[in-house]
């Protein structure tokens, strides 16, 4: 959805409307790119925002809104910026910092006299935004990688110790089987990873696109995997060892479509030889969640926000970590998609047996009892022979607004000819790496195209060696990325400052981890019938790839 850059709420109390009590005008950062009719949904409560034919830099609309409890809120909010001498926090837009801003309120005098005489209200991120963002600890509610969790022996399972539960709530064994569904559709799970594995072996197409083999992967894992006496792959004891569980309610629609994701991310084992060896491959199983609207989303954020009270690693928070994640994992999930299962995409990062790096996304199709795993196109990254090249430059000069304003989604064709990629590589992490095109008109735009590519997310833009989340050993928690934790942690984040790859006198501010704990803190600050919309318009999530 959209990012707001301006939004004013007109009450209109008085006026005998049915259809609200107050009108929104926004002017959305995409500008002319954005749909002419942008809908909130929240709980069956539509809000649709439609292009001004007199201002057509505007959407305008009517919404039910409880001023009397907005105006408790700004007052608690006030109050508790008092007490907690709360200082400005970090701005984000997109994916990247961009300044500060400390709490804004607004005055209760000036809200009754707008309520009054119908005024306008200028409503601002921060005058809705947490008072204390770092409230959330992230280490306990977005991005889990602690031993005592990834390793907990009644939910995971690792081949190298023979250690665990291989039907644990957390294998790969159980997530995949649950992915296939076999109770309800009759998917045999061994043999729909076997021939997803299978896909290295041969050269792949997608979007016309070849995805040259890489058959040693196959060759290798498949042939170290334990069978069963069918000579199937026996799952329960997957060479796939647990390096994180993410939550990514950051990636919700913002119109109340749908809830953001949850992740569980897989570092791949080499068995040959009987050796035990953490192969720079992971696989990342990415579930949509399965809730929409307002409320439900909402109880789900607190749900995760309760894992903050809980001691991580202890079999109290697992225990509730996994309510959390059984709400995406568990198998039937998602009635209405292949399989029942939630599984939005499945994704791989691998340097293992051949280079360069390369990532790989593959999507369920197929009927049911033949669902398979199939290669699919890599979201918003064209095929890298566009990199460089005056058709690059076109576009991003063309959708330019829409880059910036983080509304963009790379088509299947450009210009009559296939661009969007079924692959994704990092040749070269440093400047080289950049997506870039002569004659490109904003460098703005250039950076937040390469930056919402997966080469350039995972490399140049960001500086990392394409890889997020590392491979691990045994009893040993995973690496994390700069772009995650800036020259923090995971349980206390920051920034850190990048020099643009192609204009490097531009510093350029990452801290993934930090901005997710203010969105988080963001959504659990907001209510239903107050400012849950005007924080969906305002904080858009980034374009949902990363």
């Amino acid at each position: 959805m959209p990012r707001a850059d301006f939004l004013t709420l007109t009450p209109m109390e008085f006026s005998g409307r049915s259809d609200g009590n107050a009108r929104l005008t926004v002017r959305f950062a995409g500008g002319r790119s954005v749909a002419d009719v942008v809908e909130y949904d929240l709980d069956g409560r539509r809000i649709v925002l439609r292009r001004d034919p007199k201002a057509p830099d505007t959407h305008t609309g009517m919404m039910t809104f409880d001023f009397d409890a907005f105006a408790k809120e700004q007052e608690s909010r006030r109050m508790q910026a008092t007490l907690t001498r709360a200082a400005a926090t970090t701005r984000f837009e997109g994916r990247e910092a961009v300044g500060a801003a400390a709490p804004e309120f607004i005055d209760a005098r000036a809200l009754q006299g707008a309520r009054r005489n119908s005024t306008p209200i200028v409503i601002r991120q921060a005058t809705i935004a947490a008072v204390n963002p770092t409230a959330v600890d992230p280490a306990r509610e977005l991005m889990i990688t602690d031993v005592r969790t990834i390793e907990d022996p009644l939910r995971t399972f690792d081949v190298c110790t023979n250690t665990g539960n291989r039907n644990g709530a957390w294998t790969f064994n159980k997530l995949i089987t649950d992915v296939a569904n076999p109770l309800q559709t009759q998917t045999n799970a061994s043999n729909m990873v076997a021939a997803w594995i299978n896909t290295w072996k041969t050269t792949q197409t997608v979007n016309t696109f070849p995805i040259p083999a890489r058959p040693d992967i196959a060759n290798r894992i498949l042939a170290s995997w334990p069978k069963l006496s069918n000579g199937e792959l026996d799952l329960s004891r997957s060479p796939m060892r647990l390096l994180a569980i993410v939550n990514r309610l950051d990636l919700r629609s913002g119109n109340g479509v749908n809830s953001g994701e949850g992740r569980f991310v897989f570092g791949v084992i080499d068995r040959t030889g009987g050796n035990c060896v953490a192969l720079p491959f992971t696989v990342i199983l990415e579930y949509a969640v399965p809730l929409s609207g307002c409320a439900a989303p909402l109880n789900y954020a607190k749900q995760w926000e309760n894992l903050g009270t809980l001691p991580l690693g202890s079999a109290q928070f697992n225990e509730a970590l996994q309510r959390v994640t059984d709400v995406f994992a568990r198998a039937g999930a998602s009635p209405g998609r292949i399989n029942g299962s939630a599984l939005a995409q499945l994704r791989t990062n691998e340097l293992a047996f051949s280079g360069p790096w390369e990532l790989r996304e593959f999507a369920l199709v197929g009927p049911l009892g033949i669902s398979r795993l199939a290669p699919t196109t890599t979201k918003l990254t064209p095929h890298e022979t566009f990199n460089g090249t005056p058709t690059l430059g076109r576009y991003i000069n063309e959708f330019g607004t829409a880059i910036v304003g983080g509304v963009h989604i790379v088509p299947l064709t450009y210009e009559s000819q296939p661009f969007l990629a079924g692959n994704s590589l990092n040749r070269d992490p440093g400047p080289g790496g950049a997506w870039n095109a002569p004659g490109i008109v904003n460098p703005n735009a250039r950076h937040k195209f390469s930056l919402n590519t997966c080469s350039g997310c995972h490399g140049s833009e960001t500086k990392a060696d394409f890889l997020h989340i590392n491979p691990r050993n045994a009893g040993f928690p995973s690496a994390l990325s700069q772009f995650l934790v800036g020259n923090g942690t995971a349980a206390s984040p920051s920034t850190f400052n990048v020099a643009d790859p192609v204009v490097p006198t531009t510093i350029r501010v990452f801290g993934d981890l930090q901005r997710r704990r203010t969105d988080l803190a963001n959504l659990l600050s907001t209510s239903c019938t107050t400012t849950a919309a005007l924080s969906q318009i305002l904080g858009a999530p980034p374009v949902p790839v990363h």
